[in-house]
């Protein structure tokens, strides 16, 4: 509830538990956790009293950040394994084998899937500051989507044509996914109103 009266804890471990994300049909829910040691992408089943590790982390290789894609079956998260932060997809419920969908040296943070499915939206430092791109969720059509500033957390409108992102120092903004126009929605607190 938006009013706290009806909280209701889903972890029961001891251990750091952050960047929970809901499965579409709001029953289980992907998050990272410390609980082995390492940070790790968990999914819960809430009603069914189940936990899974479907990335398959370790002591070296570490999983963040999970999103469940729009039918629930798959997973995209930033991980370390392959030596740098890229983003990689897995069955959600752990079959199969985790499939790297970006490959470059700088970071790829915050992936967000796309309300078809078809695509990936996330931050990445590529080159310099870090800005909002899109890939394809078979990991093509790499296309970057913002240009200057220093921008952070995409998450798409339900239509799937903008997505919405923080603009540090630029308030929240968003970017038309096939124009690229931007446009600032809070500034300062704000809301812009049109004239």
């Amino acid at each position: 509830d938006y009013d706290v009266a009806n909280v209701r804890r889903v972890t029961v471990s001891r251990s750091i538990n952050t960047n929970p994300a809901w499965s579409p049909d709001g029953r289980p829910i992907a998050y990272t956790s410390w609980l082995s040691g390492f940070p790790d992408v968990l999914v819960s089943y809430l009603y069914e009293g189940r936990m899974t590790r479907p990335a398959n982390g370790n002591a070296d290789d570490h999983n963040f950040l999970p999103a469940f894609s729009s039918d629930g079956s798959q997973i995209v998260f930033m991980s370390n394994r392959d030596g740098n932060p890229d983003l990689n997809v897995v069955n959600a419920d752990g079959t199969g084998e985790v499939r790297r969908l970006t490959n470059h040296p700088a970071i790829d943070v915050s992936p967000t899937w796309s309300p078809n499915g078809q695509q990936i939206a996330f931050t990445s430092d590529r080159t310099g500051a870090p800005q909002i791109y899109v890939i394809g969720a078979d990991g093509t059509g790499l296309r970057r989507l913002t240009f200057g500033g220093d921008y952070h957390a995409p998450d798409w409108s339900p239509a799937g044509d903008a997505i919405i992102f923080d603009g540090f120092g630029s308030g929240i903004q968003t970017v038309h996914v096939a124009s690229g126009e931007v446009t600032t929605v809070l500034n300062d607190g704000l809301a812009d109103r049109p004239d």
